[in-house]
């Protein structure tokens, strides 16, 4: 880590916050190898190896904050678990339009998804963890967990 100093101020739930946000990167970047493949020509196979990859990280992600909302009382998180499976059969159409004679759409869908999740961590994800932290005085101050996310990047 690179900030040493904060360890001891990532409490309990301050390092869920940090997990979450840096399973949000791994998305990001699974999210961008995908662009990348798509852009450079690949074959369907791999496109269809790193869509299933994907589908699956965001698959355990969604049931890890599915769960840390449940468990710190977030009041919408059945609306919040809507909005991941919406994602996930975005996610699971691309898989399957790349799987079929649809490479150009699942490009498309690529891009989009790409964006869609950007939004869904800026519009849904980041508030429904500042309202977590807003019920639950142990919870790390949210800018604070992106301060340590940050520094162990």
């Amino acid at each position: 880590m690179n900030n040493p100093t904060a360890t001891p101020a990532v409490a309990e739930h301050g390092a869920a916050i940090v997990a979450l946000e840096a399973e949000h990167d791994v998305i990001d970047l699974e999210l961008g190898t995908l662009k990348s493949a798509i852009l450079s020509g690949a074959d369907g196979a791999l496109i269809i190896y790193v869509l299933d990859r994907s589908i699956t990280f965001c698959e355990e992600h969604f049931a890890h904050e599915e769960g840390f909302l449940r468990d710190h009382g977030y009041g919408q998180v059945d609306d919040h678990a809507a909005l991941h499976r919406e994602l996930l059969d975005r996610f699971r159409c691309a898989r399957d339009r790349a799987a079929g004679d649809s490479m150009p759409l699942a490009a498309l869908d690529a891009f989009e998804l790409l964006q869609e999740f950007k939004e869904h961590v800026e519009l849904y994800d980041r508030p429904a963890y500042m309202e977590v932290e807003k019920r639950s005085p142990r919870t790390l101050r949210t800018n604070e967990a992106f301060a340590v996310h940050t520094a162990v990047l």
